[in-house]
């Protein structure tokens, strides 16, 4: 899928607007309309909230596979309106229901039928959604506030969802789905709601979870969760239909990149490895992995979903009868609670929510011989033949006291140690933040922090040498010797073949 970001202005607060859309793979292919779902954001934060706790990735990853149906998401920012108890016409929720939404469905192929809106929110964004939903029962199927921040007081009673509750019966009553973690400073709001959800009698569901503070980390691991709440009414609504190709040719370059050897001719499935994105795992022992596999041998950080170990029996390896199972939509945010647990995931589900672990320091990808999970499969998910590497590292850092070193030791030094491993990727990104000038002078020892940054030219030989691709231009640095050394050094790049792009 792919997010889209149109502006308005409001008229009713005079100011500029905007939103962002998650709009579905195929969305440009097809010409149906799609369920919609309205995440808002919580307090001082914005539209980009939601994106932040991994939703893009969650739902390509879920309309993709199927257990989802394809839908739009509308991600609204408040500006600073949703941050005032302000209410009635000039109110976050006026300016949502009367000019915003309007844009949407003008704009985008939404379903238009109640049952399939839904809204929902995190924190303060919980508090407007109750709002939104309950004051607008046309609109909106389903209502969710996670975290959501309800009081009596910071509302006039006509507006407060505490006291708009209290009029719904069980046969008006939309969906509605609460939570929080043990620790949420919101709970006395959410405790209220859920008394008084209770006397209207209407059904709704409160998940308090055993851990959990009012932050991202929190949210994070449930956004799975919450999309199960919004879509389950939509499930029966047809899957993703195959894409109708556009006649784009496909870009060829030369690859650096060895291609691991399989030899399976009906086509290999593999299995690897994996951590959340933001785990400081790197590596496993080899040892590790095929005693597990192999050996039968317990780990206790290892967490397998169902549809892995089913996988692995049908090639007649069982784990230990202790290792944790959980459905595949729970792994996820078991990783996320414990950054130490690790998975195994087939190939072509580890998307950038995930990382795949090395073995003992090494890529597996490097060397599949001897490699246990990788076996023949007449629906194969991995292909050597396309495997792309791409390789990303910091800024370059030649200058200042980097420069004295390099000098002693010469440029072959600077770049031997990493050049094995930079110069097997197909692209390595690297950035630079100076100008390669000539005297470039050094800085004196002891003193940090003094002149403009710059880079002899004869450092350039280190780039080449590393087999850098991409520079990513980043500060304003590039320009403290003037626009001519920045022009020198740009043409040096594109001499080269290094592609340069401008950066934060």
């Amino acid at each position: 899928g792919r997010i889209e970001r149109p502006e308005y202005r409001s008229t009713l607060i005079d100011t500029p607007m905007v939103y962002s859309i998650y709009l579905p793979p195929c969305y440009d292919q097809t010409s149906q309309s799609y369920p919609t779902l309205y995440l808002l954001h919580g307090s001082n934060d914005d539209d980009n909230h939601w994106l932040r706790l991994g939703l893009q990735e969650l739902l390509d990853e879920r309309i993709s596979a199927g257990t989802m149906p394809p839908m739009i998401v509308v991600l609204p920012f408040g500006n600073w309106i949703a941050n005032e108890n302000q209410f009635g016409m000039y109110s976050w929720e006026t300016v949502f229901v009367s000019e915003m939404l309007p844009l949407v469905e003008a704009n985008y192929r939404v379903d238009l039928n109640r049952a399939n809106r839904a809204i929902g929110g995190i924190s303060r964004g919980g508090f407007w959604a109750f709002q939104i939903g309950l004051l607008h029962p046309d609109l909106f199927s389903s209502i969710g506030g996670h975290s959501g921040f309800f009081d009596r007081f910071h509302a006039a009673p006509e507006y407060n969802p505490l006291n708009l509750v209290l009029k719904l019966t069980p046969e008006t009553a939309p969906r509605m789905a609460i939570d929080r973690g043990a620790l949420d400073y919101a709970a006395p709001g959410l405790d209220m709601m859920d008394e008084r959800l209770t006397t209207a009698g209407v059904p709704y569901t409160y998940t308090i979870y055993p851990e959990g503070e009012h932050n991202n980390l929190y949210w994070e691991q449930h956004v799975g969760a919450y999309l199960d709440f919004y879509v389950a009414p939509w499930l029966n609504i047809e899957p993703l239909p195959t894409a109708t190709p556009l006649g784009i040719e496909a870009v060829v370059f030369v690859t650096s990149t060895p291609r691991p050897t399989v030899n399976f001719a009906s086509g290999s499935y593999l299995i690897l490895p994996a951590v959340v994105f933001p785990s400081r795992s790197v590596s496993i022992s080899r040892d590790t992995l095929f005693q597990v596999v192999q050996g039968g041998e317990l780990d206790r950080q290892l967490v397998v979903g169902q549809s892995v170990i089913d996988t692995l029996a049908a090639q007649g390896i069982t784990l230990n009868t202790l290792t944790q199972i959980l459905p595949d939509t729970e792994v996820y945010q078991s990783l996320s609670s414990d950054r130490n647990r690790w998975t195994m995931l087939p190939f072509d589900r580890l998307t950038t929510r995930y990382r795949m672990l090395w073995l003992d320091e090494k890529n597996p990808l490097d060397d599949l011989s001897n490699y246990p999970l990788v076996f023949a499969s007449d629906q194969p998910n991995f292909d050597p033949a396309k495997l792309t590497r791409i390789l990303t590292s910091g800024v370059t850092a030649l200058t200042r006291r980097s420069m004295p070193v390099f000098d002693e030791k010469g440029m072959i030094w600077a770049g031997e140690a990493i050049a094995p491993l930079t110069t097997r990727a197909d692209f390595f990104h690297t950035s630079n933040e100076v100008s390669f000038v000539e005297g470039c002078p050094q800085t004196p020892p002891g003193v940090t922090l003094l002149g403009g940054f710059c880079s002899k030219p004869e450092y350039f030989e280190v780039l080449t040498q590393i087999g850098v691709d991409i520079v990513e231009i980043s500060g304003n640095h590039n320009n403290d010797y003037g626009y001519e050394a920045y022009n020198t050094s740009l043409a040096w790049y594109s001499e080269q073949g290094i592609r340069t792009l401008g950066g934060g």
